[in-house]
């Protein structure tokens, strides 16, 4: 049934990712071998599988627009092409990057650094990860490793020459490939790129291609470089360091001294940190907190109230082993920049300005 080979896909689809970035963060990427010159595709025939809705992974807490604030949704963004456009702003914050989603008919999952998105047929699969390595690799060693490790999980594979793209203006290598996978003929990409240090983001695509369609011609090349044209990689500095964590018994606790995470009004308008509008800088906040040995939390929004200056959010704060909720107040208007209260901890710098 479409439905096993669906999930088998996108299960294997993350095993590759995942068994890319441990290679390249143990320090296993091997020096790049001569590239082969990239066959002609040749589609064969088969069936058209009925197509199936994408499983996707439930969030762990969800956040209700404050009814004093409605949430700003970011315009769809239009690129060239024929016509397939983007939506709204995607955040990663432990991979330290953002992308936006196709605007119709995808869907994605986040697992970690990990983010996989798939058109609801299952004929168009994309992954983007980053990863910290030991140290700085030549881009095309990691790329070639990372083509390795998918090949192994290919019925066939094989690739192009490296070439370069661009990606949130910096330089980044890729190679086209070509296969069957599970059976069926595909056609895709995979991309390498080294925004800072020692962090590397791979992104990797393939769509089937059958007698009667291509469905990488037709629309995964580009879906997948509107994808890749849209992300943005966070500021280094917001990405390493220690959490910090406030020595005041109040704040966060009382509504007289709320978290306040709203847009400074130093931030350019142009600048990744003015593209977030209130609710979703509370759950860049809130998924970057942990609990006082390092622990998951689990947060609701229990509503609003009148505070000081602005209308707070009220938050019941849990994580395992704790008896009761905490309740934090968090303030979307104001900013300053934000610490863990007393009894939490972070596991980095919060990735606000």
């Amino acid at each position: 049934m479409k439905i096993n080979i669906v999930k088998s896909k996108l299960k294997l689809v993350g095993l590759v990712m995942v068994f890319a970035l441990l290679l390249s963060s143990c320090g296993g990427v091997q020096a790049a071998p001569t590239a082969t010159p990239l066959p002609t595709s040749t589609s064969r025939p088969t069936e058209t599988p009925d197509p199936t809705k994408t499983p996707t992974l439930e969030p762990t807490a969800t956040l209700e627009p404050a009814p004093t604030e409605e949430p700003v949704e970011e315009m769809p963004v239009q690129t060239e092409g024929s016509g397939l456009g983007l939506s709204g702003r995607q955040y990663n914050i432990e991979g330290g990057y953002t992308f936006r989603l196709p605007l119709i008919d995808y869907g994605f999952s986040t697992r970690g650094s990990t983010n996989t998105i798939s058109r609801e047929d299952e004929e168009i699969l994309i992954s983007l990860g980053t990863s910290m390595a030991p140290e700085v690799f030549p881009l095309e060693d990691a790329l070639l490793s990372f083509y390795e490790s998918a090949e192994a999980d290919f019925d066939t594979l094989e690739r192009g020459a490296p070439y370069e793209v661009m990606i949130d203006g910096g330089e980044a290598l890729a190679i086209d490939v070509i296969g069957i996978f599970m059976g069926d003929n595909v056609l895709g990409r995979i991309v390498v790129a080294n925004p800072h240090d020692t962090l590397y983001l791979f992104a990797f695509s393939i769509a089937t291609t059958y007698a009667e369609v291509n469905h990488w011609a037709d629309e995964g090349a580009e879906t997948f470089d509107n994808v890749l044209s849209s992300i943005q990689f966070l500021p280094v500095e917001l990405l390493e360091g220690a959490c910090e964590i406030s020595t005041d018994q109040t704040y966060g606790y009382e509504e007289t001294n709320p978290i306040k995470v709203g847009i400074s009004n130093e931030v350019d308008p142009l600048d990744i940190f003015a593209q977030m509008d209130g609710v979703i800088r509370q759950r860049v906040y809130l998924e970057t907190l942990l609990g006082p040995g390092g622990e998951t939390i689990s947060y609701e929004r229990q509503g609003s109230i009148s505070g000081e200056d602005a209308i707070l959010d009220i938050y019941h704060v849990t994580y395992p082993g704790l008896d009761q909720a905490i309740i934090l107040y968090v303030d979307i208007y104001h900013f300053e920049y934000p610490q863990a209260p007393v009894g939490f901890t972070c596991e980095r710098p919060f990735p606000l300005e």
